[in-house]
């Protein structure tokens, strides 16, 4: 028995999960800041400092205002699909190299299980990648392709979504499950206790009985 505990881990909670997002924002955003810095690309530079000044400023807000964490994680969650947005628009030559960045957004804000956030994104990634095309459609060359990663990235969403919602209700079973043991706990607990009294009670009768005999 000791040794399958061992093999199951505490699950990431939450805040785990949320300091997780912020490193590796901070972390590939600098990164591409770095790479702008390299090329002597002062518009990218510009945009993604102010970006991350931005992103900066709005978790200092959110930590001041005490704002719940569910909505803490979807502002989050949304802010990075906007870095993202910037990074494609002012980084690289083609849209098409930066389409994995927003499914690694999407998949890690997915680690919440919460399918909102996950929605969101969707409708999201589709308004920037069009938002994108309008603004450079040379980067988009050739459109075709551009229209082909679209599409697969919506219908990769639309899979991860699936399996987000398969997760919580495994959870959501799970917790079912949970409260009918208690429930049935409580109730073998409650009828030990009556048995208990009653004992107690017949143990008194006898007794009394014994003495009136006597």
């Amino acid at each position: 028995m000791s040794d399958n505990v061992k093999k199951f881990k505490k699950p990431i909670g939450e805040d785990s999960i949320y300091k997780l997002m912020l490193i590796i924002t901070f972390a590939v955003a600098g990164a591409f800041f770095i790479i702008n810095v390299i090329r002597l690309n002062i518009i990218g530079m510009i945009a993604i400092g102010g970006c991350l000044l931005v992103f900066g400023g709005a978790l200092l807000i959110m930590k001041l205002v005490k704002l719940h964490k569910h909505k803490k994680q979807l502002v989050v969650c949304i802010m990075l699909m906007f870095l993202v947005f910037v990074i494609s628009l002012f980084s690289g030559d083609f849209y098409s190299d930066d389409f994995t960045l927003y499914l690694a957004v999407i998949a890690l804000s997915g680690v919440y299980l919460e399918p909102t956030v996950t929605k969101v994104q969707a409708v999201l990634v589709n308004v920037l990648l069009a938002l994108q095309y309008i603004i450079h459609p040379e980067k988009a060359d050739p459109l075709s392709q551009y229209i082909m990663c679209m599409v697969l990235t919506t219908l990769t969403v639309i899979i991860f979504l699936q399996v987000i919602k398969r997760g919580r209700s495994f959870i959501q079973v799970g917790a079912d499950r949970s409260e009918e043991a208690e429930g049935l706990v409580a109730s073998i607990t409650k009828a030990g206790t009556e048995l208990q009294q009653n004992c107690e009670t017949s143990a008194k009768r006898v007794e009394d009985l014994k003495d009136a005999s006597d």
